[in-house]
Protein backbone atom coordinates (compact mmCIF):
# COMPACT_ATOMS: atom_id res chain seq x y z
CA UNK A 1 0.00 0.00 0.00
CA UNK A 2 1.28 3.14 -0.84
CA UNK A 3 -0.27 6.12 1.64
CA UNK A 4 0.82 9.88 1.47
CA UNK A 5 0.63 12.38 4.35
CA UNK A 6 0.40 15.14 2.36
CA UNK A 7 -0.58 19.18 1.63
CA UNK A 8 -2.35 19.96 -1.52
CA UNK A 9 -2.79 23.53 -2.78
CA UNK A 10 -4.77 23.72 -6.19
CA UNK A 11 -8.46 25.19 -7.67
CA UNK A 12 -11.81 23.69 -6.78
CA UNK A 13 -12.91 22.20 -10.53
CA UNK A 14 -16.11 20.30 -9.07
CA UNK A 15 -18.54 21.40 -6.70
CA UNK A 16 -19.21 19.88 -3.31
CA UNK A 17 -21.36 17.18 -2.86
CA UNK A 18 -23.37 15.90 0.53
CA UNK A 19 -24.49 12.62 1.19
CA UNK A 20 -24.89 9.97 3.26
CA UNK A 21 -23.36 6.76 3.76
CA UNK A 22 -24.52 3.41 4.82
CA UNK A 23 -24.21 4.21 8.90
CA UNK A 24 -26.46 7.08 7.56
CA UNK A 25 -23.25 9.65 8.59
CA UNK A 26 -22.85 12.70 5.90
CA UNK A 27 -20.31 12.81 3.99
CA UNK A 28 -18.57 15.43 1.18
CA UNK A 29 -16.51 14.96 -1.69
CA UNK A 30 -15.68 17.18 -4.34
CA UNK A 31 -12.71 17.62 -6.55
CA UNK A 32 -9.56 19.80 -7.11
CA UNK A 33 -7.00 20.16 -10.14
CA UNK A 34 -3.76 20.60 -9.15
CA UNK A 35 -1.09 22.20 -11.71
CA UNK A 36 2.12 20.06 -10.89
CA UNK A 37 5.29 21.53 -12.78
CA UNK A 38 7.43 20.08 -15.18
CA UNK A 39 10.88 20.63 -16.14
CA UNK A 40 10.45 20.38 -19.92
CA UNK A 41 7.62 23.38 -19.62
CA UNK A 42 4.76 21.51 -20.03
CA UNK A 43 2.83 21.55 -16.44
CA UNK A 44 0.85 18.71 -15.89
CA UNK A 45 -3.04 18.73 -14.29
CA UNK A 46 -3.87 16.34 -11.68
CA UNK A 47 -6.76 15.91 -10.20
CA UNK A 48 -7.59 15.04 -6.97
CA UNK A 49 -11.01 13.57 -5.43
CA UNK A 50 -11.45 14.54 -2.33
CA UNK A 51 -14.01 13.01 0.42
CA UNK A 52 -14.09 14.20 4.03
CA UNK A 53 -16.45 13.48 6.98
CA UNK A 54 -19.40 15.58 7.59
CA UNK A 55 -21.62 18.05 5.45
CA UNK A 56 -19.60 21.26 5.44
CA UNK A 57 -19.96 22.25 1.66
CA UNK A 58 -20.21 25.74 2.51
CA UNK A 59 -17.06 27.94 0.41
CA UNK A 60 -15.86 24.93 -1.00
CA UNK A 61 -17.10 26.84 -4.52
CA UNK A 62 -15.74 25.78 -8.32
CA UNK A 63 -12.73 28.29 -9.06
CA UNK A 64 -11.73 29.15 -5.92
CA UNK A 65 -8.04 28.66 -4.38
CA UNK A 66 -8.24 26.28 -1.54
CA UNK A 67 -5.43 24.10 0.36
CA UNK A 68 -6.35 20.57 1.90
CA UNK A 69 -4.43 18.22 4.49
CA UNK A 70 -4.91 14.74 4.80
CA UNK A 71 -4.14 11.38 3.83
CA UNK A 72 -3.42 10.45 -0.55
CA UNK A 73 -3.67 7.36 -2.03
CA UNK A 74 -3.46 6.16 -6.11
CA UNK A 75 -5.15 3.78 -7.79
CA UNK A 76 -4.41 2.89 -11.03
CA UNK A 77 -6.76 0.92 -13.63
CA UNK A 78 -5.48 0.51 -16.81
CA UNK A 79 -3.37 3.55 -17.98
CA UNK A 80 -5.35 5.82 -15.58
CA UNK A 81 -3.39 7.03 -12.19
CA UNK A 82 -6.90 8.01 -9.96
CA UNK A 83 -5.81 10.23 -6.65
CA UNK A 84 -8.07 10.19 -3.68
CA UNK A 85 -7.13 12.69 -0.93
CA UNK A 86 -8.95 11.47 3.00
CA UNK A 87 -9.25 15.16 3.63
CA UNK A 88 -8.18 16.33 7.41
CA UNK A 89 -8.18 19.86 7.39
CA UNK A 90 -9.35 22.44 4.84
CA UNK A 91 -8.11 25.95 4.70
CA UNK A 92 -10.52 27.86 2.01
CA UNK A 93 -8.25 31.34 2.34
CA UNK A 94 -4.61 30.48 1.55
CA UNK A 95 -1.66 32.67 1.39
CA UNK A 96 -2.13 34.19 -1.51
CA UNK A 97 1.15 33.46 -3.53
CA UNK A 98 0.84 29.49 -2.50
CA UNK A 99 2.10 27.74 -5.78
CA UNK A 100 -0.36 24.64 -6.94
CA UNK A 101 1.20 21.43 -5.88
CA UNK A 102 1.59 18.10 -3.51
CA UNK A 103 3.76 18.01 -0.82
CA UNK A 104 4.06 15.86 2.16
CA UNK A 105 5.51 12.28 3.01
CA UNK A 106 5.06 8.80 1.52
CA UNK A 107 4.93 5.61 3.08
CA UNK A 108 5.14 2.45 1.34
CA UNK A 109 4.23 -1.25 2.26
CA UNK A 110 5.04 -3.96 0.53
CA UNK A 111 7.92 -5.82 -0.70
CA UNK A 112 10.53 -4.79 -2.65
CA UNK A 113 12.17 -6.33 -5.92
CA UNK A 114 15.54 -8.19 -5.90
CA UNK A 115 17.67 -5.37 -7.10
CA UNK A 116 18.17 -2.30 -5.51
CA UNK A 117 21.05 -0.16 -7.57
CA UNK A 118 22.39 3.11 -6.74
CA UNK A 119 22.48 5.54 -9.48
CA UNK A 120 23.91 9.19 -10.53
CA UNK A 121 21.25 11.44 -12.33
CA UNK A 122 22.45 13.54 -14.87
CA UNK A 123 23.10 16.14 -12.02
CA UNK A 124 25.37 13.64 -10.31
CA UNK A 125 23.19 13.50 -7.54
CA UNK A 126 22.67 9.97 -6.33
CA UNK A 127 19.19 8.19 -5.93
CA UNK A 128 18.45 4.74 -5.78
CA UNK A 129 16.43 2.29 -7.96
CA UNK A 130 14.44 -0.32 -7.29
CA UNK A 131 10.96 -2.79 -8.18
CA UNK A 132 8.24 -3.12 -5.36
CA UNK A 133 4.57 -4.32 -5.55
CA UNK A 134 1.99 -3.57 -2.91
CA UNK A 135 -1.35 -5.64 -2.35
Amino acid sequence: MIKCNVSVCGTVSKAAVVRNGKDGMPFTTYSVDVVVPAKSGINKTVIVSCIMDGDDAEGIVVGNRIELKGVLTFKKKDDNLYFNLKVSEVNLSPVSESKDGIVGDMEFKGKVGKDIDMKKGKNGKAFLMFSAFSA
